[in-house]
C-alpha cells in the first residue's frame, strides 16, 4: 500500500470512528450517566457524573466539528455537512443534554 492510500484509509478509519462517536456512543454515555444521576438519589447536589455528563456534551461538539472541518463529515442524511449543520447539532445536543440533566435531578 503506497503512502497516499495509507493516508486516505487513515481519514476513512477516523472518520467512520468520529461519525461512530457523535452518531451513537457518545449519546448512549449521556443516557447512561442521566441515568446513574437518577440512581444516586442526590437531588441538585453536583458530582462528578455531572462533570461526566457535560464533558461527554463537550466532546459531541468537538468531535462533530472535527468531523466537519477536517474529516468531510456528513450529515445522517449522507450529505457533505457544513458549518450551519454544526451549529444545528450543536443547538440540539446543547438543549436536549439540559434537559435530560435537569430532569435527571430531578427524579433524583
Amino acid at each position: 500500500m503506497d503512502r497516499e492510500n495509507s493516508e486516505v484509509h487513515a481519514s476513512q478509519l477516523g472518520g467512520c470512528l468520529t461519525r461512530l462517536f457523535w452518531m451513537g456512543i457518545g449519546n448512549l454515555m449521556l443516557v447512561l450517566v442521566a441515568v446513574n444521576i437518577v440512581q444516586r438519589r442526590a437531588g441538585f447536589a453536583f458530582s462528578g457524573l455531572d462533570v461526566l455528563f457535560w464533558g461527554t456534551v463537550v466532546a459531541l461538539l468537538a468531535v462533530r466539528w472535527v468531523d466537519i472541518q477536517f474529516l468531510q463529515g456528513q450529515t445522517a442524511d449522507s450529505r457533505p455537512a457544513t458549518m450551519a449543520d454544526w451549529r444545528r447539532y450543536g443547538l440540539l445536543v446543547s438543549s436536549v443534554s439540559l434537559i435530560v440533566w435537569i430532569v435527571a435531578h430531578w427524579m433524583s
